[in-house]
């Protein structure tokens, strides 16, 4: 970037996708050296709970008119992350054309996104359940951060 912002929006468990601590750390730094003092960061993440119990090692599969998906996961507790292979068929005619994604995510406590925020010199205003201005609850599934530079 080439000059400061008044807010920065990072959404759909992009934080998630850094799975090195470092990575997170230095993205924070990053938008507070960008944003501009009062201005406002919103993030999104997928909580240690959809980890542990809802991803976890499960498998997912939909059946759309056209599209036959299989989204299979495998959890490593010691990191907390899961590694995500989606197998997509998409019709094309009478046939369907297949195409392999892999994902990894890591999950982080609040405890430790909380401590990275305040150390990259900006201030946690409050934490949200998703799609709700409630505190987030045991079975949250994903966290929004509100986070001010002031």
């Amino acid at each position: 970037m080439y000059d400061t912002v008044d807010a920065v929006v990072c959404s759909l468990d992009s934080i998630n996708h850094l799975v090195a601590p470092r990575d997170v750390i230095k993205t924070f730094e990053r938008v507070a050296l960008f944003l501009n003092h009062g201005g406002i960061f919103i993030f999104d993440v997928n909580t240690l709970h959809k980890h542990k119990n809802i991803l976890a090692d499960n498998c997912f599969v939909y059946d759309l008119e056209d599209l036959f998906c299989v989204w299979q996961n495998s959890l490593d507790e010691k990191t907390d992350t899961v590694n995500i292979t989606l197998d997509f068929f998409e019709k094309e005619g009478r046939l369907y054309n297949r195409s392999t994604q892999t994902i990894n995510e890591r999950a982080y406590s609040f405890e430790d996104l909380t401590l990275w925020v305040e150390q990259s010199g900006l201030t946690l205003l409050e934490i949200y359940d998703e799609l709700k201005f409630t505190p987030p609850g045991q079975d949250c599934q994903r966290a929004v951060f509100v986070v001010r530079k002031d």
